[in-house]
């Protein structure tokens, strides 16, 4: 007689389920709505400095003059970006000109790729979600249009016209991929994040200390396919003018003064204070980087944080609020990275997303609800304390989270 066979039940990490196509219209159906709000906003707004650099860098490639992307570019305040979403947008502004749009619909044309961003990165964020428990279709469709629905992410694409939403789908897709054993595509992800924004940084780090954990030879794995994958991308750019390219990606970040859109803005007024803030700035960038790593090492050292457990997902938001609230210059769009992660957090925990609900409230409130061109987005010390007490309020809550017992172990 044959030996009976015991069935094994595949945990959610290992399940891969194929999407049918009636699976994906509802899907569909609340991307197009998002479109359809979107769009006319993006119309309207017009230009601005940030975009306005951002349409003379996709012009230089339609050009041929891509190899001058990083030169001559005195405004750090406007340029100070990796290359990869002007080569995203470039063929939608093609297009555009190839039809003869008006600024508006040219606009709202070549701006496409950050409003696919915003609902690829809610697909992704759904699919992660369900390599860490089961999520039934409704609940995944509440998880899709309540990322879309939030203000931090329709006004970071629509209105204000960054990237962050495509850095953000490459990051969930390569902490998805790495639940699927798939380390070396998800390093592939990691270096087209990096290729996109240089704070993909704050998720790379949480995510190569937990492979740490695994083994000493298991970083690689992911890592050097990200490096391959940046250095492939930056190459050109780095052999036509390195000490350009220097300072504008690494050189220019650490030289803005404190912006008033931080934490740091609660010593406006204070001459003295505001000089000191601003020589030390070039520290502030090392000092993040220093207590991000410090704050990985003790979570998988000590907490034994895995990569098979939604507290990954926590560790991720945790390094991403350290950064955005302690650096030096802030806007909304920062703080989607965090925003992302803190929701992927909670949905993987199967609890009610109160954190993110407040996260981004406070900072709609903070950028949005509070604007006015003379006191620069309603910012002045008594709201930079509002969002001390967000950030504090946020890693606190984070913090005794990683803190509990690991939940699920390899």
């Amino acid at each position: 007689m044959k030996p009976k066979q015991t069935r094994v039940k595949k945990t959610p990490a290992q399940v891969a389920e194929p999407p049918s196509w009636r699976s994906c219209l509802p899907y569909a159906f609340i991307a197009t709505l998002y479109l359809l709000l979107a769009l006319p906003l993006r119309f309207a707004r017009g230009g601005g400095p940030d975009w306005d650099s951002f349409m003379a860098a996709t012009d230089l490639i339609l050009q041929g003059k891509w190899l001058q992307l990083y030169e001559n570019h005195q405004s750090f305040f406007s340029f100070s970006f990796p290359p990869l979403p002007f080569f995203l947008m470039a063929p939608f502004r093609f297009l555009a000109q190839a039809l003869g749009l008006p600024p508006g619909a040219g606009d709202a044309l070549t701006g496409l790729p950050m409003l696919a961003g915003d609902f690829l990165s809610a697909w992704m964020l759904v699919k992660l979600v369900r390599r860490f428990r089961e999520v039934s279709k409704g609940e995944g469709l509440f998880l899709f249009a309540f990322y879309l629905a939030a203000w931090i992410v329709f006004f970071d694409s629509a209105y204000h016209s960054h990237f962050d939403s495509i850095l953000l789908f490459f990051l969930f897709t390569a902490v998805e991929r790495l639940q699927a054993g798939k380390a070396a595509v998800a390093g592939i992800f990691l270096g087209l994040a990096l290729l996109t924004k240089q704070t993909a940084l704050m998720v790379l780090i949480p995510l190569a200390f937990v492979l740490m954990g695994k083994g000493r030879k298991e970083p690689g794995k992911m890592l050097i396919p990200a490096a391959a994958i940046t250095l492939v991308g930056m190459a050109p750019f780095l052999a036509a003018d390195f000490s350009q390219v220097k300072s504008v990606l690494l050189d220019a970040p650490n030289q803005r003064p404190i912006g008033y859109q931080t934490i740091w803005w609660i010593f406006a007024g204070n001459e003295g204070a505001m000089a000191w803030l601003n020589g030390a700035e070039p520290c502030l960038n090392v000092l993040i980087l220093l207590l991000v790593t410090g704050y990985c090492a003790f979570m998988v050292g000590r907490r034994g944080v895995g990569l098979r457990e939604p507290r990954l997902l926590g560790l991720c938001a945790a390094c991403a609020v350290i950064m955005v609230f302690l650096e030096g210059w802030g806007s909304l769009h920062y703080f989607l990275l965090p925003f992302g992660f803190l929701l992927a957090w909670e949905a993987a925990t199967g609890g009610w997303p109160w954190v993110s609900v407040v996260f981004t409230a406070v900072l709609s409130d903070q950028f949005i609800l509070k604007y006015s061109s003379e006191t620069h987005y309603g910012f002045n010390p008594w709201t930079a304390w509002e969002m001390i007490l967000l950030f504090t309020g946020t890693l606190v809550v984070l913090t005794r989270q990683l803190n509990r017992g690991r939940e699920s172990s390899l």
